[in-house]
């Protein structure tokens, strides 16, 4: 594995160097242990620099996504007490009119809903954005194609409550932290100390840190579906390795296949459910050289988690690339080539 830790490590520093991020943290791991991991650069820069350490905590921005919500949708399924193709006016009545809306299409984005609405400038709370939600216009017909958006995840938080009868961030830790072991995992963290910083407020003049940057989870006081959760490497790897360990701790295999199974192959993008799916051929932030059917995700202010079945290994890569402002896109580029040489190093047997 010398290579890996050779290779993986010179990038991670080259990425500091160039701008990529301020720092970064990655962790690859087996079904059986971390095999590699690695921290550079800086957790903060401003108003002071502050180093990164394996410890840091970072805002995992739409990771929330597949770190919370969908596990959550998951062991509801395997209880009964919902099914993927549930309509969504079933359980919150103001979705009535959408009767072709079902639970999979939130998961699997073919919802129709747009990208995104500043509902932090345009509702009163999550009860009115839930309103806002079901009386926009749809981009395209219910099932017609993949359109990535946050609005899914938000309804599917109030889905997961209506269902439980308990806040969304009580059955998160409840039904995945507590279980899996993930004690650094939570919203709204009370230590603020280590974590990576994100971008400037400008209402306050003080760069985000502890604080969601996500500016419709900051609204909903932290807390939603589709952003809000802080979490560390370790961590997460406790949460990736359930995917490649069948001692069904978290989730069934069966529910496990039913997660990366590809359900939009012919409509513009490989989606499971929450996760993406690598597809031979498609543009993918983990790589041309991970394999086909590995799945994952990404988070805006720089973090990612793969998994890959076949290779039997998990990759998180955890960046501040928002810090000091979003409008670095560097990380783009980086993880392709960060996941790529990984995964040779592996296939190489280094």
């Amino acid at each position: 594995m010398k290579s890996i830790l050779s290779n993986a490590s010179k990038l991670l520093d080259k990425g500091v160097e160039e701008g990529v991020f301020p720092g970064a943290i990655a962790l690859v791991g087996n079904k059986d242990k971390i095999i590699f991991k690695h921290a550079c650069g800086c957790r903060q820069l401003y108003p002071d620099k502050k180093s990164m350490n394996m410890d840091t905590m970072f805002d995992l921005a739409s990771l929330t996504k597949v770190v919370a919500t969908t596990p959550l949708v998951m062991l509801l399924i395997e209880s009964g007490g919902i099914s993927l193709y549930d309509e969504i006016g079933y359980y919150l009545p103001q979705f009535k009119c959408y009767e072709d809306l079902r639970i999979i299409n939130l998961l699997t984005h073919t919802s129709g809903f747009k990208d995104f609405f500043p509902l932090y400038k345009l509702c009163k709370g999550l009860e009115d954005s839930l309103d806002f939600i079901s009386k926009s216009k749809l981009q395209c017909k219910v099932g017609e194609k993949v359109i990535y958006s946050d609005n899914n995840f938000i309804i599917l938080r109030s889905v997961i409550e209506k269902v439980l009868g308990e806040p969304f961030e009580d059955s998160c830790y409840k039904y995945i932290f507590k279980p899996l072991g993930m004690v650094h995992t939570c919203f709204n963290p009370k230590d603020k100390d280590n974590i990576a910083a994100t971008e400037l407020d400008n209402s306050t003049g003080v760069y985000l840190k502890g604080v969601v940057h996500d500016e419709n989870a900051r609204f909903f006081n932290g807390v939603s579906g589709h952003a809000g959760l802080f979490s560390t490497a370790v961590d997460l790897s406790k949460y990736c390795s359930i995917y490649l360990i069948n001692d069904k701790k978290l989730l069934s295999e069966s529910s496990i296949n039913c997660i990366n199974h590809n359900y939009t192959k012919s409509l513009g993008e490989s989606r499971g459910l929450g996760f993406c799916v690598k597809c031979y051929g498609e543009n993918s932030s983990g790589g041309e050289l991970i394999t086909s059917g590995a799945f994952g995700h990404t988070g805006f202010t720089g973090t990612s988690i793969w998994v890959d079945k076949t290779l039997g290994i998990y990759i998180i890569l955890l960046t501040n690339r928002v810090h000091p402002s979003r409008d670095n896109t560097k990380i783009i580029r980086f993880r392709r080539v960060f996941h790529n040489s990984v995964i040779s190093s592996l296939n190489k047997g280094e």
